[in-house]
């Protein structure tokens, strides 16, 4: 199941590393304004949270570009038969200013 959410992206960082036990970790994490949730009473404005972009090379595409702008997000929802969570599949970029 495939969605697309506009974000405002305030920044983002790449990592690009092996573990002890051997895992690779190779994304770029980026950060968008998100609403908060408000339906309890207890938040207002809006929250920060953290996306992960497959493969640190992609921070290439953000460089040169003047933070913060919008960004489209393609996110596919998915299960481990317990829970469920969103995974980042494209980001669709603006063209440079």
């Amino acid at each position: 199941m495939s969605q697309q959410m506009k974000v405002t992206l305030v920044g983002a960082k790449s990592t690009d590393w092996k573990s002890e036990d051997g895992r690779h970790y190779d994304h770029v994490t980026l950060f968008g304004i998100i609403p908060m949730d408000t339906s309890q009473g207890n938040a207002v404005g809006q929250g920060v949270a953290e996306f992960k972009w497959q493969d640190s090379r992609n921070l290439v595409q953000l460089q040169g570009r003047k933070f913060p702008f919008e960004v489209t997000l393609e996110l596919d929802l998915v299960s481990t038969g317990r829970t469920t969570k969103q995974v980042l599949t494209n980001v669709i970029l603006p063209p440079k200013a």
